[in-house]
């Protein structure tokens, strides 16, 4: 890919920060998954923006693509325990040897990293989404084994957040991308 831009990007992709993060999230919950610390922080995606709104002063981050010579996001740095309902979940170890990467890999394969590791942990049950049930009074349903329905319809966005334990889980506020990465 050949880098023609003034300030090393392509053709391609946008580069100029617009409104795109936290704010703009039609999630209903995330999960940050910080592997400085090995620990997971779900919160919903609600709590997380009225966080934001909370009249403290949190520090700005800056954030830059590799390869780019310009920034390509900025946000807030938010500690977990102001996030209302956020929950700390530790990653067990042999989730971390199943999808452990390193610092420098490429933000494809932190995020592929976060996302197997959300996976895993959802499988384990050691993510608390809530569920409604419904108690089932008819008779015939609950003679082929089904006393309680229970629903969860949720959507979950993943963040690869590398020091968010550490440091303050990142909620990112302004994004372009000018290298086109998912």
């Amino acid at each position: 890919m050949s880098l023609d831009g003034p300030h090393g990007a392509t053709s391609l992709g946008n580069t100029r920060l617009v409104k795109h993060g936290i704010a703009e999230d039609e999630s209903d919950f995330r999960l940050h998954v910080s592997f400085a610390v090995w620990r997971a922080y779900f919160f919903s995606t609600r709590a997380g923006q009225a966080a934001l709104d909370n009249g403290k002063q949190y520090e700005t981050f800056k954030a830059r693509q590799a390869g780019v010579r310009f920034v390509t996001g900025v946000g807030y740095k938010v500690p977990w325990q102001d996030i209302d309902g956020c929950i700390q979940i530790d990653i067990p170890e042999d989730i971390r040897d199943r999808f452990s990467c390193e610092w420098g890999d490429s933000t494809s394969k932190k995020g592929r990293a976060a996302v197997d590791i959300a996976k895993e942990l959802q499988r384990r049950g050691l993510i608390p989404f809530p569920s409604l049930s419904q108690e089932i009074d008819d008779q015939e349903m609950q003679m082929k084994g089904k006393d309680i329905i229970i629903t969860a319809n949720w959507s979950l966005q993943v963040k690869c957040d590398w020091w968010g334990g550490h440091t303050g889980l990142r909620l990112q506020t302004l994004e372009c991308n000018p290298l086109n990465r998912h």
